[in-house]
């Protein structure tokens, strides 16, 4: 807001002093408006309050900061604001002016540290400026300018053509819905066909494996990925890294959810990399999703310590509304794998989740306390109470609401079998065995696993 309330004060950018009056106002009342009288007032130095011309004057400044926005953006792509000054100025006949501009603009274009899609499409504009020039000029001889064009701009086809292929792979698996990415394949025999021509554009190389990656789903692809990711990464701009990313983590987490909890630490890893590359926050917000894998990632590796100091610096960063539900939950998650009960039973009593899933996923928790405790009234009753909250709840998903129904007539049957005899356990250890085995979906696997491991030694 003081950048935009400045532009005001240049008459180059504004000659209307109520435009500037507003922005003058809202600035020292931090954006705030409680009465608009007061801002008519202010701005039109007069009592006779019309909420039109108000309004007018308000639509006016958030032109201005619209247009503000524009120039911001354009300042990120400075070759690209070359080209269009080159162009104007060809444009106005004055191609003289140009030389100067060349020279800054191949200054710009040597210490660009980024080489992303969209770098490739604002070299072609540029290379297109100066084959325009060349033509004004009356060149009758060959100028590569046009082919470097060419060239450029077919990079930035494949290079897009792919990322939008990706985000058409991606978002097709999460909503269940089909995304075709038309003229794939050629575009794929074409950088396949002829890599030589592409092995300096490293960005060009990384989509192409994030978009075979997505589309085969397998390990050996997601490690190629990764290692060109991390080789790469900032050639790339952040948003692009960012999602790049995520499709790694969202393959680690389907691996986890398959039984493979060795991916816990490639997605332990891979947040390491987004916390040191400053790529964790969306917008300013840490969704809490993120905040959930990341925690549950450490906890799972052991890493105590680490998962502690992630929830106490990061929770200022989740939405006001999912705060609370969310670091108090990962808290009890963590605490548990401390074994500190008492301090895991303490967190979950004294909140009030909001969230279902939060309140489901609480009780799970405290059913394993019960059952590490050996609370045997409190376990039984905590069953029916879980048992009953699943099938009440229309909001629950219904992958979570059979995971954790698997997991709680587990458990109990577990349960059950401690209280027996040794010989008593020994006859229905099978049954156990089996239903660990094949049960799925089934929520908290390992913990059931080394609780059976424990019966078997009863």
């Amino acid at each position: 807001m003081a950048t935009i309330s400045r532009i005001c004060d240049i008459t180059f950018f504004n000659k209307n002093e109520k435009v500037k009056r507003l922005s003058s106002y809202l600035y020292e009342t931090n954006l705030v408006i409680d009465n608009k009288e007061i801002v008519y007032l202010y701005v039109f130095q007069s009592k006779n309050y019309q909420e039109l011309k108000l309004n007018n004057v308000i639509s006016d400044l958030l032109q201005l900061a619209y247009s503000f926005l524009q120039q911001k953006q354009l300042k990120n792509h400075e070759i690209h604001a070359q080209a269009t000054l080159m162009e104007e100025l060809v444009e106005r006949n004055l191609s003289n002016l140009l030389p100067r501009i060349i020279k800054k603009a191949e200054l710009i274009k040597a210490s660009t540290t980024t080489s992303s899609y969209l770098d490739f499409l604002d070299q072609s504009y540029y290379y297109e400026q100066l084959d325009r020039l060349a033509l004004i000029q009356n060149q009758r001889i060959y100028d590569d300018n046009l082919q470097k064009m060419g060239d450029t701009f077919d990079v930035y086809f494949l290079c897009n053509k792919f990322r939008i292929a990706c985000e058409m792979v991606s978002r097709s698996a999460l909503l269940n819905e089909q995304y075709i990415p038309h003229f794939i394949v050629p575009c794929l025999v074409q950088y396949e066909q002829h890599s030589d021509l592409y092995q300096n554009y490293p960005a060009l190389s990384v989509y192409y494996h994030a978009y075979r990656f997505l589309k085969e789903s397998t390990t050996h692809w997601y490690l190629l990925l990764k290692s060109l990711l991390q080789l790469h990464q900032n050639l790339l701009y952040m948003p692009e890294q960012k999602h790049l990313y995520t499709y790694l983590l969202n393959f680690c987490v389907r691996q986890v959810n398959f039984g493979k909890s060795e991916y816990y630490q490639e997605i332990f890893e891979i947040y390491q990399v987004l916390i040191k590359q400053n790529l964790l926050l969306q917008h300013g917000y840490l969704t809490k999703w993120s905040f959930i894998n990341a925690t549950t990632a450490g906890i799972r590796l052991n890493e105590l310590s680490w998962t502690e100091n992630f929830i106490h610096q990061y929770k200022c960063f989740l939405k006001e509304e999912e705060e609370q539900n969310t670091v108090d939950y990962q808290l009890a998650v963590l605490y548990f794998a401390k074994r500190d009960f008492a301090k895991t039973l303490q967190i979950l009593q004294q909140v009030e989740f909001t969230d279902v899933f939060y309140q489901a996923s609480a009780r799970i928790i405290q059913l394993k306390v019960f059952y590490e405790l050996d609370e045997t009234e409190a376990f039984y009753a905590l069953v029916k109470s879980i048992l009953n909250l699943l099938r009440r709840k229309q909001k629950i998903n219904e992958y979570h609401r059979l995971s954790y129904i698997n997991f709680v007539q587990l458990a109990k049957l577990m349960f059950d079998l401690k209280l027996k005899p040794r010989y008593q356990i020994s006859k229905k250890q099978n049954k156990i065995a089996i239903q660990l085995e094949t049960l799925e979906p089934l929520t908290n696997k390992e913990w059931l696993l080394e609780k059976y491991n424990d019966l078997k030694k009863k």
